[in-house]
């Protein structure tokens, strides 16, 4: 759209012009105008240019084409005529960096309830809930599909642990989220989740995240022993859907059954160390 094409009077006269002279070709553009690609998906397109029927478009005699500036040759006429062209947008990535990591279980009546891990790689935080790492919430700075997000860039490390599906979700703002749905995860055992290869990342942005399962440990001190039990029991008076930690059986209600559930999950060895 926009598009014209024409004469016109140069915006500075040559000496050599006569007064009211037509120096338009070569002079200042004839074709000029803007063309609106937003949203254009990559093709091959072709431009048209048409002479409507019964066009005044012969070119004016006082039409001198000699200037050093030029660059046209005399024309009688404009002629019709198109040009193929392929058109295919690649914006500059706009880089982000994870801000926030949640491991993310279903709780029953309560739904989706997370624990937030720990996005510094300063120690692994342990997922104690039975429904635990079975889907992974990754939150960024900036929207993923600006930063040229891919699918399949994820790398998980540890035995048994696999991706089975990933999306990308709104959290702060427009897809900041990436969210994975994991399978296959073992008790008492340490996994490293890396993003890095999932979009462009700003230089200064931690692609890895550190977690381990550890059923039972409520205080995430990496054991699991008789204050796991006594936090338990201290939660089972706080407002439903509070503690997820304590949940461990991802009821929706913090009862005697995950006391239990803890108490069989003291054995040796009953903590874990992640590297």
């Amino acid at each position: 759209n926009c598009l014209g094409v024409g004469l016109d009077l140069g915006s500075v006269t040559p000496a050599w012009a006569a007064p009211g002279q037509v120096i338009g070709i070569g002079i200042k553009p004839v074709a000029e105008g803007q063309i609106d690609m937003t949203g254009l998906p990559p093709g091959t397109y072709k431009l048209v240019l048409t002479v409507p029927e019964n066009a005044n478009n012969v070119v004016p005699p006082l039409f001198v084409p000699g200037d050093p500036g030029g660059f046209a040759v005399e024309a009688e006429q404009v002629i019709g005529d198109e040009v193929l062209f392929y058109y295919d947008f690649h914006p500059d990535p706009l880089p982000v960096t994870p801000v926030a990591w949640k491991s993310i279980g279903v709780h029953g009546p309560c739904g989706e309830l997370a624990i937030d891990l720990d996005p510094t790689d300063t120690a692994a935080t342990t997922e104690p809930r039975m429904c635990g790492l079975e889907k992974l919430a990754v939150v960024f700075d900036g929207d993923l599909y600006e930063a040229l997000y891919q699918p399949g860039g994820v790398a998980i490390t540890g035995p048994g642990l696999t991706l089975v599906a990933e999306s990308i979700a709104t959290t702060n703002s427009l897809n900041d989220t990436l969210v994975l749905t994991l399978a296959g995860k073992i008790d008492r055992t340490c996994y490293t989740i890396d993003v890095n290869n999932v979009c462009v990342l700003s230089p200064y942005a931690d692609p890895t995240c550190n977690v381990a399962t550890l059923i039972g440990d409520v205080n995430n001190n990496q054991c699991v022993n008789t204050i796991d039990v006594t936090m338990i029991k201290a939660s089972m008076g706080m407002p439903p859907c509070s503690r997820p930690r304590a949940d461990l059986n991802c009821s929706g209600t913090v009862n005697t059954i995950d006391m239990a559930l803890a108490k069989s999950r003291i054995i040796l060895p009953s903590c874990i160390t992640c590297p």
